[in-house]
This record gives C-alpha cells, structure tokens and sequence, in this order.
C-alpha cells in the first residue's frame, strides 16, 4: 500500500518569461509616437494624409499584437504540455479509484445481500416459533446495515409481530406470542388476523 502524503507532494516550477522584452521601452515608444497626433485637428486639406497615418497605426499595432500572439504560443507550448501530463497522471488515480470503487460496491451488495439471507431466515424462524409460520415481514433496510447486530434485528422482528397481534401490547415474551396473544385479542385484531392469513 502507498504511505505518500498528499501534503508532501509539491510541483517546483520557474515563471515563464519573454527573452529580450522591455515594456518600459515599448510604452515609451508607442506613446512618442501618438504624442506626435497630439493637438492635431483635422482639416479639409489634411484628411487624406490622416487616413493614411491611421492606417500606418493600424499596422503598427497589428504587428505588435501578433508579435504578443506568437510570443504567447510559444511561452504557452511547455504550459500545455505540462497540463496535458498532469491531466495524464490524474487519469491514472482516477481509473484506479474507480476500479477500487466498483470492487468496494460489489463487495458492500454481496454482504448486503448475506445480511439479506440471515435475516430472512430470521423472520422465518422468529415467525414459526412465535406460531405463525409463512408470516410476511418486510425487510427493513437498516437491518441489512453492517453495524446492525443480530440480536437488535430479531427483537425488532419480535416487536413486528407483537404489534401486529397484540396491539402493541409486547408483554413477557416467554417467548411464544400464542401462548397469550387471546389475552389481547380485541375487536381490531380480530379483523387483522384473518387478512394475514393467521387464523384464532
């Protein structure tokens, strides 16, 4: 098994940088030259060759902004990379946490489905001794649970079946229902009884 701390675990990078780039110079350069348009008001005899200076700044700054985009891209190509490699190795964690996640579903259903079958024998059993074999009690999904215990399992099924013919009454079990279920036998339970199929 693996003891590697996540805490432990750190990536040593160096900040990508633009060989030769002076943004001081640049500034200063794009701004002596819109200094030069400064105050300028245009006129009839003007217009054509402010055209054509607006078109020149045009080029200018497509050029530089190209020049950003390649700059970019290539700065870029090592990040890319390194986010593709990272995404491969995360990739592998994660096939594996899934793979261990099935493994841990499938085992959790099987003792899901054990717990299933020993309480099913339970209820047959408790149903029996109590005198009404075949009895249908639903399973409850908290007894399929791995902390629930067996012993808290039966006494709910006991309580099941003292409800549903004594009233709720529950009483000294002994631990047959049917050696004093008449006792609390009412009018209601009169009525239920048969639609269980348990006869008095």
């Amino acid at each position: 098994m693996n003891t590697t701390n996540p805490a432990d675990l750190h990536l040593s990078f160096t900040p990508p940088s633009v060989q030769g780039f002076d943004y001081a110079a640049l500034e200063a350069w794009a701004k002596g030259i819109a200094e030069q348009y400064q105050g300028l008001v245009v006129t009839d005899e003007l217009v054509i060759g402010i055209k054509s200076e607006m078109a020149h700044l045009n080029a200018i700054k497509k050029k530089l902004d190209d020049s950003r985009k390649e700059a970019v891209k290539v700065v870029s190509a090592p990040i890319e990379e390194f986010k593709a490699q990272i995404k491969a190795v995360c990739a592998i964690f994660d096939n594996t946490y899934a793979a261990l996640s099935v493994q841990v579903k499938n085992h959790e259903e099987r003792a899901r489905e054990i717990k299933r079958t020993e309480v099913l024998f339970a209820i047959e059993t408790l149903t029996a001794e109590a005198g009404y074999p075949g009895l249908d009690i639903p399973v409850q999904d908290s007894w399929l649970n791995k902390t629930q215990k067996p012993k808290a399992t039966a006494d709910a099924i006991k309580a099941i079946i003292v409800d549903l013919f004594c009233g709720g009454g529950g009483a000294a079990w002994g631990w047959r229902v049917d050696d004093y279920a008449m006792d609390f036998v009412t009018a209601r339970e009169a009525r239920v009884m048969p639609l269980l199929g348990v006869g008095l």
